[in-house]
């Protein structure tokens, strides 16, 4: 992580305070751009190991072009990894029914479309990593009854695309 980001997101400062003290909940920095520096792929390897998640939530990431390559080429260096057979199968929330995970770790991601090209950039590049994108059809209501509407801009008549997505990578 660069002296940038940090300085540029209060949040993540905000977000390592507020868990600190927390036994169950870690924060850590995850700098996309090691994915596509040969010198740094280790390093963002053996941390992605460390993390080892099996689902990994991320919202509105897909907003500059200059970001694409790193954002898909991390999202593959985390999901190629296969699960451990044991983690293929886990009870439900009251321990009767096994909740089928698959064997394969997913991402999913929620955006805002602002601009189609890097939309299209994002799913390109996405496809070329060798990750599936499925869309995931959510029943939202119109744009001036949402609590949160992105960008509606009434004056202007300017709206996003919000857009859910599930992402894998592709099976050989």
């Amino acid at each position: 992580m660069t002296t940038y980001w940090r300085d540029a997101h209060p949040m993540f400062n905000f977000l390592v305070d507020m868990f600190a003290d927390s036994p169950n909940v870690h924060v850590r920095a995850l700098d996309w751009e090691d994915s596509i520096s040969v010198d740094r792929q280790t390093f963002l390897r053996s941390l992605l190991e460390e993390i080892d998640a099996d689902v990994i939530l991320a919202a509105d990431v897909v907003y500059d072009p200059s970001i694409i390559l790193p954002l898909t080429h991390t999202l593959r260096l985390a999901l190629e990894r296969p699960l451990p057979a044991n983690q293929a199968s886990i009870k439900g929330a009251n321990n009767t029914q096994p909740l089928q995970l698959g064997l394969q770790r997913r991402a999913y991601i929620a955006l805002a479309v602002r601009r189609e090209q890097t939309f299209t950039e994002f799913l390109a590049s996405a496809e070329q990593e060798g990750l599936v994108v499925e869309f995931i059809e959510m029943d939202l209501p119109p744009h001036n009854e949402r609590v949160f509407r992105g960008s509606d801009d009434s004056t202007s008549g300017a709206t996003d695309t919000t857009r859910l997505m599930r992402l894998a990578v592709r099976s050989a």
